[in-house]
């Protein structure tokens, strides 16, 4: 592609793909077995290319749209001999899970997204729209839609196939039966779909997006035949691009010296793991009751240690010694594990000790503290 370069800018600069980047989150992992699927086959490297893709629904579960879209490729191009390479991530998976679970079949059976509800809810079916626009903003969004217009443009004009099928299907067929499923499933609540909730989805798809992108800005680029022209608006775009992140932009992720801060773990560190140890010195001789990750860290607590960690939906018919610390905070305890703050208040077996709150952006992060009677 010309100007190939720009994919970078393009890519670091999609504000949500950025401030998530240290994150540690698996739609960068995604993300990378994708891109370098898509790379081993242009270079016609099939074997390697679809054993990684054969990994990626363990990645992420949307790895199965993905896998999806590498076998229409192998279809469209006749190379059926390939296909029962899809299948090896599954089967080494099922195999090596087989001895925990004793049931071979586990990787279907097990599949935690494998319901027809979500307990985030539902939305309208244009939703992941405005969460894309979130996502990657207004000027890499507009150079994305020309991008699509471009691809349109290039694969029917007078019949011209102007476009490889890997860059047709992988790339641009990918992407959009991937922003289309996440949308269904939003809009039907199903597949434990986040939606609003959980923008960063997308994230998986931006090193797409940036290709899509740059087609896009090379699409205008090639209407115009002045070189001066040309390079003014590439510098231009580029300039856009980079600084528009930094632009005060209301409900936007704006790149500020408060990009990376998190309210909640500020609070975990200065006001909850403080309290935690200072009125309950002995909590690591037994269970601390929490749903929260950082819980783990803020406490030097083995979260995978089921004689210090407590899952919180189990406190209400476990056995728990008096003085048994519980930290519930308003996201994952009521979302992820059920518990809901009036919960643990109506019941009797535990008392109350603190509560802390601090405004951030639109919501206000809560955490209590409790402790069995």
């Amino acid at each position: 592609m010309n100007n190939a370069m720009l994919v970078l800018p393009i890519m670091f600069f999609c504000p949500m793909y950025f401030a998530m980047l240290f994150s540690g989150l698996t739609e960068y992992m995604f993300a990378f077995f994708l891109i370098t699927a898509i790379y081993l086959t242009i270079k016609q490297k099939y074997v390697w290319a679809l054993v990684i893709i054969s990994f990626l629904p363990f990645v992420r579960a949307e790895g199965m749209i993905v896998m999806g879209v590498f076998g229409l490729y192998l279809l469209a191009t006749k190379r059926f001999k390939y296909i029962p390479l899809l299948l090896v991530g599954n089967v080494a998976y099922s195999i090596a899970g087989s001895f925990y679970y004793h049931d071979i079949l586990w990787v279907f059976t097990k599949l935690p997204y494998a319901n027809l509800h979500s307990q985030y809810g539902h939305g309208l079916i244009t939703d992941f729209i405005h969460i894309l626009m979130y996502d990657i903003e207004k000027p890499v969004f507009v150079l994305m839609c020309l991008g699509f217009l471009a691809f349109l443009y290039r694969h029917f004009r007078k019949g011209d196939m102007a476009l490889g099928k890997e860059e047709s299907i992988l790339i641009y067929d990918g992407f959009a039966l991937f922003f289309i499923a996440h949308s269904i499933f939003w809009w039907k609540g199903i597949f434990s779909s986040g939606g609003f909730l959980m923008p960063r989805v997308m994230n998986a798809e931006v090193p797409l997006i940036a290709i899509i992108a740059l087609g896009g800005l090379n699409f205008v680029l090639g209407f115009i035949h002045k070189p001066l022209l040309n390079r003014a608006i590439v510098v231009a775009v580029v300039v856009g691009i980079i600084l528009f992140p930094f632009t005060n932009r209301k409900n936007a992720i704006v790149f500020n010296k408060s990009l990376f801060k998190q309210t909640e773990i500020e609070m975990m560190d200065t006001q909850v793991a403080p309290y935690i140890k200072a009125n309950f010195p002995d909590y690591k001789k037994g269970k601390v009751y929490y749903a929260h990750q950082y819980v783990s860290l803020a406490l030097d607590i083995d979260p995978f240690d089921t004689a210090k960690h407590g899952i919180m939906h189990y406190m209400f018919h476990e056995k728990m010694p008096p003085n048994t610390p519980i930290v519930w905070d308003d996201w994952f305890a009521p979302v992820e594990e059920g518990v809901h703050l009036k919960d643990i208040a109506n019941d009797t077996a535990f008392v109350f000790c603190a509560s802390y709150e601090k405004q951030d952006h639109d919501r206000i992060v809560k955490f209590a503290v409790f402790k069995k009677k």
